[in-house]
């Protein structure tokens, strides 16, 4: 009897920690081995997921962020508000006057000055933003033609070192992978059960 509830224990015990053990053995070999290695005797090669297709991870990334997450069409819509236009003329205006001011010659009265840098000021917060706007509309083709924000980001990922790649991933889905594994554990146990009573139905 003690053999018996011994058995129906076990069982699903050692279903868990297979199941939690090949869930942390499946997530690591996302990463490792970084380099090609290959098995003795079956001579089969084996190597992490992301290290071995890291080119084209970094290709299909940029392309999936371009179209579906950040294109530069939204760029250029998110810089060309209101808001950003207003403050881009405050900023121009003030250095524009900054230099204007700077070319007055000092026998000038400071009061014609002060009308002078007023005048400026006003005309160029008055026009900028439309100068802008017309400005970013005829740039934007040529902008698109030589910004490519996929090959952008294709090219930071290929610069990112293997190491760094691994604690990026990490550092946004562990708490996921933590939950991969416990699932893993969760899944065993009851696959464990199942055996259990499968065994004792047809004993």
């Amino acid at each position: 009897m003690v053999g018996q509830v011994f058995q129906i224990i076990l069982i699903p015990v050692i279903g868990a920690i297979i199941g939690w053990v090949t869930n942390i053995l499946a997530i690591r070999l996302l990463f490792y081995p970084r380099q090609p290695f290959r098995l003795p005797v079956v001579g089969y090669e084996v190597q992490g997921l992301i290290p071995k297709r890291r080119l084209d991870l970094a290709r299909d990334i940029g392309r999936v962020v371009e179209k579906e997450l950040l294109s530069l069409d939204d760029v250029l819509t998110r810089i060309n508000t209101p808001e950003i236009r207003l403050r881009i003329a405050d900023a121009a205006s003030k250095q524009v006057v900054s230099r204007v001011k700077g070319k007055i010659p000092n026998y000038i009265p400071r009061s014609v000055v002060r009308l002078i840098e007023e005048g400026v000021y006003s005309w160029l917060l008055k026009e900028f933003p439309s100068l802008y706007e017309k400005t970013i509309y005829q740039v934007s083709g040529q902008v698109k033609e030589e910004i490519k924000v996929a090959e952008i980001i294709e090219h930071k990922l290929h610069q990112f070192e293997l190491e760094k790649f691994e604690e990026l991933i990490n550092g946004v889905a562990s708490r996921e992978f933590r939950h991969i594994e416990w699932v893993g554990a969760i899944l065993g146990f009851f696959i464990g059960l199942v055996q259990v009573g499968v065994f004792y139905v047809f004993q």
